[in-house]
């Protein structure tokens, strides 16, 4: 169901490919509509342009004629030929003049100008050239009277004025319309930029909700799978890329899960196996050193019953000297039985019930089957308990390795005439039980790892490494801790356990 879902779904190429499409889209409509715009306002812009040259030469057409008139009017007064001859060749420069600027005023084959502008303006046109070419002719021929001329002049500069004044009325409309676009344009581009900025906010969210968040959200999962978190979901959404690749990270979690599940019975099952075996290593550690213990009262035994043999021979033997020899004898074997009892209890294997256990006569009983290594070494075990304590809520034989494997490891840790001292005190809801040694303690460095199975600061072959993991596994399970604790000199080992409420 899973791969059908991601199959079904869009592919990551496919979203981007539709994002692009649609930007493109939108980008190439807004170029367009930009590009028509600017080519409108650059007609317009010269639409005002050539309405600002023809004022221009409307304007310069203009003085011509008025310099036209004013010379003709001052022929009208002079009386010598001379002035006459000079007054026609000034009429003639500003009539040439005036051709000029006409010509100069005829529009462009491209003239963006208006239609009727344009109409009114070649209108007078026209009628300005008909009427400069007649005069220039006539005064050039010398026919016609001044007082002519002038009404001619009139007529020109009024048609002059007339075309002034239809250029002025376009220039000034070229400018409110080129006024009127760039307007229209700036708030074309606002609105653009508005709906750009929504458009790019929609993409950006479009984007953020399909990719980078499953994105995301599967980068977490996936760190929270790396750190042990293996069943955290992983996202089910994005792409199809993203849901194939959670549900291939979900069935390797899943195998990672089953993995472990095994490996952690594989390690209990051999934890188990190791905690027994160090048991028995304890076991026979101490069993070495009960052997000259147990030899003591045996040989007191065969001492008394040998003498008692004798004299039972010899029928010396008093009922009084019988019962003193049969008295040693229940003694010292009692005295044996006690210690193969007590190293038996440590030897068999521990069951994971826990009860209520006397932590002072564990102590008691740990360090008389450690006391003989302790003397071989030259090193003196104290137990200082307190006197009244309460029971603990632990398991008889798992207390009893706790503390053997404590006292070796500070035997161990201790030089030849230096103390181990077992302090036993109540601290509220717990029993601490601290094992202090005078050697040469335990570095910064170290501490942090001395819980750690597999390590030990002994030389090769003198350790495993796994007495110290031991007791912490153990003390874990029963509810109970152990710390360290630096001294001068020395270490000391706190265990704290759960006094028995029951």
């Amino acid at each position: 169901m899973g791969g059908w879902r991601a199959r079904s779904l869009p592919s990551i190429g496919a979203k981007f490919r539709a994002v692009v499409i649609v930007l493109a889209t939108i980008l190439l409509g807004i170029c367009g509509l930009v590009v028509f715009e600017a080519s409108l306002i650059r007609k317009d812009m010269r639409r005002a342009s050539e309405e600002r040259r023809e004022a221009d030469q409307a304007r310069a057409l203009q003085l011509d004629l008025e310099g036209f008139e004013r010379v003709v009017g001052l022929r009208a007064e002079q009386r010598s030929d001379a002035a006459s001859e000079l007054g026609a060749l000034d009429q003639l420069g500003h009539l040439d003049g005036a051709l000029r600027s006409l010509a100069a005023l005829a529009p462009p084959h491209d003239d963006p100008s208006e239609s009727e502008h344009e109409a009114d303006e070649a209108r007078h046109r026209g009628l300005l050239v008909t009427l400069l070419h007649d005069t220039r002719a006539g005064i050039s021929a010398g026919t016609g009277t001044p007082a002519q001329w002038r009404e001619r002049a009139a007529e020109m500069l009024r048609h002059a004025r007339d075309l002034h004044d239809e250029v002025l009325q376009a220039a000034h409309s070229a400018n409110v319309d080129l006024d009127l676009r760039s307007g229209q344009l700036i708030r074309f581009v606002s609105v653009l930029a508005v709906v750009a900025l929504f458009v790019l906010i929609g993409v950006c969210v479009y984007v953020s909700r399909g990719l980078v968040r499953p994105l995301r959200a599967l980068a977490d999962g996936t760190r929270r799978i790396g750190h042990g978190e293996l069943a955290h979901p992983l996202p089910s959404t994005g792409g199809a890329e993203i849901v194939e690749l959670s549900r291939e990270i979900r069935a390797m979690a899943d195998a990672l899960a089953a993995n472990r599940r095994d490996l952690e019975a594989r390690v209990e099952q051999r934890t188990r196996e190791l905690v027994r075996s160090a048991r028995l290593a304890d076991v026979g550690a101490v069993a070495a050193g009960l052997a000259h213990e147990i030899n003591t009262p045996l040989a007191s035994i065969v001492a008394c019953a040998d003498g008692l043999q004798r004299r039972l021979g010899q029928g010396r033997a008093d009922p009084t000297q019988q019962r003193e020899y049969l008295q040693i004898i229940g003694q010292e074997a009692e005295r044996v039985r006690e210690m193969t009892a007590r190293l038996l209890e440590i030897a068999r294997p521990a069951t994971s019930e826990l009860r209520a256990v006397d932590a002072a006569e564990a102590v008691r009983s740990a360090t008389m089957l450690s006391r003989h290594r302790f003397a071989q070494r030259g090193v003196t075990l104290r137990a200082e308990p307190a006197s009244v304590l309460p029971a603990v809520r632990s398991n008889a034989a798992e207390l009893a390795q706790v503390l053997l494997n404590l006292l070796n490891n500070a035997l161990d840790a201790s030089p030849a005439g230096g103390v181990v001292t077992v302090g036993l005190q109540r601290s509220g809801s717990e029993l601490l039980l601290d094992v202090d040694d005078q050697g040469p303690g335990v570095s910064p460095e170290v501490s942090d790892k001395i819980f750690d199975p597999f390590f030990t600061t002994k030389d090769p072959g003198h350790g495993t490494g796994l007495g110290l993991a031991i007791v912490q596994g153990i003390l874990e399970r029963q509810g109970g801790h152990i710390e360290l604790i630096a001294l001068r000199p020395g270490a000391r080992f706190r265990v704290r356990l759960p006094i028995a409420t029951d």
